[in-house]
């Protein structure tokens, strides 16, 4: 029967331990905790017994479920306060639950939910100089839940389909107290992000006047603010004082319209200098609000009593604010095209459009209070025509020339509907003088030749050449930008000295006569590069403009890009390639001089420079052992304007990779070497071991074989370009300065190996096997250096197919393989990374993978198939303390996955036969497929050495059939369907998708 609860709502921090029986606990129940020892806190008291408490809702019991509602910033609900705590530094609430000393009997407090109802309005006090006592201004939110709201009349509460249950209303309540005539409350919100309006004619909105004391109701007016800011609004306020309840005389309506051209009106009136503020009947206008930018919400009241002392206390709700009267323009648009061609001579089109500003296009959004529910808000037309003509059908056919010449016009007009940058509807005779327009012209020539002929003018000179020139000329006009030019011309050309057939010297004729380099005797040396392309471009782009305030911008740019293209097949089996580009700016007139003097030729400023080189030897000196030598870098630079240095990347690689085919080595001297079983072989004296080695080491695959190294540079802030055998990458090391202010250098180098090979058992079972080691590591870098190495070992997969041999029961296992056939694969990851500057590991994971642990496929017979696999993944990672290398956490995964899937597939290539019309063929083919999939991954971590704790642990189910049907080309169609259940289990939280799709494509 005394059964109580306390709240206690503490500031500050977690600090030093106290003894909760201080706070009047119970000798029986002392608590100890780590609580603020600055010992400040409010509390409150409710009682549980059968007696009504301060704090229960009147209404609210449910099946013996009662609500207690607490107004913790109520001076009169608070029990104690303890010290001087602060609403604003509340960080912990302790609740307990207590009964009177006596009194042992075991009880039970069930809480269903607790939340806090608070609103995200502020509150704000204008008041008249000189009066501020006892003015209180409170903003909160009322419910139905609790009993302290009633909603407006044939409002109803929304249900919740899915749980069939009826969510309580709630409103906003502004309760004042003692508001002096001239006084002001405001309950003001702003959103996080803008809203729009456009889409709607009006807002609205319920408004319920009362009174809590004896002042008659004839001296509050209620308003609302809605805009940008507090300093830039559209207002709605009642022309006269609230009354009680919901009347229609507190409605709030707002008609946008009429709202945006009292300001158009103002704006239009207003002297230099000034802010609009205007009023006329409810609506006033400050500042420049606009209904597509709205963040700014306000609600308020103001007393209007004539009588200077006449004080008043009372309550206004605010509900169901909402725009009204969506926008349902009709809008129309035209299109008219026309293509054709005169005997592949000239090609043409024209096309024109035209959109009103309502006009929606079917992909538009048109909701209302998106942005485009208004269409594009702007009359558009558009004219467009194109022509091209080939003059190469002017040259003889056997010419193979190409000579297109194409011109373009483009021209767009814009009449907008609303002000630029505003809300306001613009009249007919002023939209002209917002009208954006926007014409473009084009001209292009080019000229290829491709005559297969012996005469120098082609086979030197047309042959290989190729240009183009084009030129665009573009003028705009809008309020914003009232004149803009745009010119541009580029001009390009190419030229390839290469040459297809070159001449070649047997250099290694004389090799023939020495065994082991006898091969080498057939390769050629080639006198020339097989291409080498020169190419070049020049652009130069012009644009000139002016603001609304006839301020004039203008830029230049002059730029010229070139690049070469080499590609040299040396030997047979030696290939190089080297290319080089630039970029160049020609803007300054005085870094540019064309002239035949090395020493005074200029070509204006490099701004982007790189260089790439690659070779890669295949000899081929043994059957036994193949390699393969590849090397390749890359250079580039960038001018860095701001201080004039350059900043320089170079990547390095070189590897070697072959392999080792030991039955080749064993079957030396032996005519058709390295063949399994018998036949005519000429065989040598020494080939009896031989052939004992082949016997025992023939199920063993070739050896495969991979090494090679990376070199990675970055340098910034170079007074000048390095030398060559830096950027082809022989040396680490520059030999330029650098700016000491330009940012930190970098370089990492790495090394990888690889290994494999396999076996293959009774001519049915295929292993593969790996060892592969990477590892790369910092040489310079600003900060700590780190290593990062990855070994893999074993990387296994294991194929069983069809048995050559088998003893006794081939036969059967065969009929088995091939029905089912069986694969699995295994491997093991290690990847670590060690701190090189103060030694020691840094994070560590081992990954073990069963990919799959089984996968089988399943031929029922010819059409229908049925394959399944089951995947398992773990992996263990370890993170160490990056200042002391300590172990700091420990992760633990397990990913698996179990898929089945299967498909069937018939069709009837006969056609069917329809009265009068006979047999009518055609192909038509249905395919059936089912996918299951059942997946589940659960994760553990571990903190300083504590105990696992589980992280993550879901699991997904997913069944999808597809039905498809194919008539015929141009007739196909299907159904598709999706069942997917997903399970937190750690969340506590389960989703359910169910997913039906019907299509059907006709192609005519």
């Amino acid at each position: 029967p005394d059964d109580s609860l306390y709240y206690e709502f503490l500031n500050g921090t977690e600090g030093n331990r106290r003894d909760a029986t201080t706070q009047g606990l119970p000798d029986q129940e002392k608590l100890t905790g780590a609580f603020s020892e600055t010992n400040e806190y409010f509390s409150f008291f409710l009682d549980l017994d059968n007696r009504p408490d301060s704090f229960r809702v009147e209404g609210s019991e449910r099946n013996g479920w009662v609500t207690y509602r607490i107004p913790i910033r109520d001076s009169l609900a608070i029990d104690t306060i303890v010290g001087n705590p602060q609403w604003d530094q509340i960080n912990h609430i302790r609740v307990w639950f207590e009964s009177d000393e006596m009194d042992d009997r075991e009880d039970t407090l069930e809480i269903a939910d607790w939340y806090f109802v608070q609103s995200n309005w502020q509150d704000t006090l204008v008041l008249r100089p000189g009066f501020t006592e006892n003015v209180n201004f409170v903003v909160a939110s009322v419910s139905t839940d609790d009993g302290t709201f009633d909603p407006p009349p044939n409002v109803e509460a929304y249900r919740d389909p899915t749980q069939n249950v009826e969510e309580a209303q709630r409103g906003l309540s502004l309760r004042y107290e003692n508001l002096r005539p001239g006084d002001t409350a405001i309950a003001s919100r702003e959103l996080i992000q803008s809203e729009a309006y456009s889409g709607y004619r009006t807002l609205e909105m319920f408004v319920w006047g009362d009174s809590l004391t004896n002042v008659t109701d004839d001296s509050v007016t209620f308003f609302l603010r809605l805009g940008t800011d507090s300093a830039n609004f559209y207002e709605y306020h009642t022309v006269n004082p609230l009354v009680s309840r919901w009347s229609e005389q507190n409605h709030v309506l707002i008609d946008f319209n009429e709202i945006t051209v009292l300001k158009d009106e103002a704006l239009r009136n207003l002297e230099s200098g000034d802010r609009v503020d205007i009023t006329r009947d409810q609506y006033r206008v400050k500042g420049t609000p606009n209904i597509n930018q709205i963040k700014y919400f306000a609600f308020g009241v103001t007393n209007v009593a004539t009588d200077s002392m006449r004080a008043v206390t009372g309550e206004v709700w605010c509900d169901e604010l909402r725009v009204t009267s969506v926008r349902r323009d009709v809008g129309t648009a035209a299109r008219v095209s026309v293509a054709g061609n005169m005997a592949d001579l000239i090609n043409y089109s024209f096309s024109y459009q035209s959109k009103d500003p309502y006009f929606r296009g079917i992909s538009a959004a048109t909701r209302g209070g998106s942005s485009n529910n208004l269409g594009s808000g702007q009359t558009e037309k558009n004219l467009a025509w194109n022509a091209s003509i080939n003059i190469d059908k002017f040259l003889p056919r056997s010419w193979s020339a190409r000579v297109p010449i194409s011109l373009s016009y483009n021209r767009t007009t814009q009449l907008p509907l609303l002000r630029n940058n505003s809300d306001i509807v613009l009249p007919e005779e002023l939209r002209e003088e917002e009208k954006s327009t926007s014409e473009s012209r084009s001209f292009r020539i080019s000229e290829q030749f491709n005559k297969k002929s012996k005469n120098p003018l082609f086979s030197v000179l047309l042959n290989r050449q190729s240009a183009s020139f084009s030129y665009q000329r573009s003028r705009q006009t809008s309020v914003n930008r009232p004149y803009y030019l745009g010119e541009n011309y580029t001009v390009q050309g190419s030229y390839d000295m290469g040459i297809r057939e070159a001449p070649e010297l047997p250099i290694f004729f004389w090799t023939k006569w020495i065994p082991l380099l006898k091969k080498t005797s057939g390769s050629k040396l080639l006198l020339f590069p097989s291409s080498w392309r020169w190419s070049g471009s020049l652009n130069r782009s012009l644009s000139i403009s002016e603001d609304s305030d006839r301020r004039r911008v203008s830029s230049l740019r002059k730029d010229f890009s070139g690049s070469m293209d080499l590609s040299y097949k040396i030997l047979p089996n030696l290939r190089t390639s080297l290319r080089y580009s630039t970029k160049r700016d020609l803007t300054n007139p005085d870094l540019v001089n064309i002239t035949l003097s090395p020493e005074k030729f200029k070509l204006g400023l490099e701004t982007n420079y790189s260089q790439s080189f690659s070779a890669d030897y295949d000899p081929k000196l043994f059957n036994f052992l193949t390699g393969k030598w590849t090397y390749s870098a890359s250079y580039r630079d960038t001018w860095e304007r701001s201080n004039e240095t350059r900043k320089s990347d170079l990547s390095r690689n070189w590897g070697v990779s072959g392999q080792f085919k030991h039955l080749e080595l064993f079957s030396i001297g032996s005519t058709g070497g390295g063949r399994r079983g018998g036949g005519n072989i000429n065989r040598p004296f020494f080939d009896p071991p031989l052939a004992l080695l082949r016997f025992l080491t023939g199920w063993i695959d070739p050896f495969s074989y991979k090494y090679g190294q990376t070199y990675n540079s970055s340098l910034p802030g170079m007074l000048k370009r390095p030398s060559l055998a830096y950027r082809f990458g022989i040396n680490e090391v520059t030999d330029v300065e650098t700016i000491t202010e330009a940012r930190k250098p970098f370089s990492s180098e790495g090394e990888s190996y690889d290994i494999g090979s396999g076996f293959e058992l009774f001519g049915g079972i295929d292993t593969d096997i790996g060892f592969a080691v990477n590892t790369t590591r910092d040489l310079v870098r600003s900060g700590t250096r780190y290593e990062n190495r990855s070994i893999k070992w074993p990387d296994l997969r294991i194929r069983i197919s069809q048995f050559k041999s088998f003893p006794l029961i081939k036969g059967v296992i065969n009929k088995f393989i091939s029905v089912f056939q069986p694969r699995t694969g295994f491997s093991r990851d290690v990847k670590e990374t060690y701190d090189l500057d103060n030694d020691f590991l840094t994070d560590r994971a081992v990954t073990v993978n069963y990919n799959p642990v089984l996968s089988i496929t399943f031929r029922v017979f010819r059409s229908l198939q049925l394959s399944g696999s089951y995947t398992l993944t773990r992996s263990e990672a370890e993170r160490y303390n990056r200042q002391n290398g300590e172990l700091d956490n420990e992760t633990r995964s397990s990913k698996s996955a179990i898929a089945f899937s299967t498909r069937y597939s018939f069709s009837a290539p006969g056609g069917i036969g329809i009265p009068l019309f006979g047999n009518v063929k055609f192909q038509s083919q249905v395919s059936i497929d089912l996918n299951v999939r059942y997946s589940s991954n659960l994760t553990e971590n571990s903190q300083d050495g504590r105990p696992f704790v589980v992280t993550n642990d879901r699991s997904e189910l997913s069944i999808a059939p597809v039905i498809s049907y194919t008539f015929s080309q141009q007739i196909k169609g299907g159904i598709s369907a999706r069942w997917q259940d997903n399970n937190d289990s750690k969340l506590n939280r389960k989703s359910h998708t169910r997913e039906l799709q019907i299509w059907a494509e006709i192609r005519f």
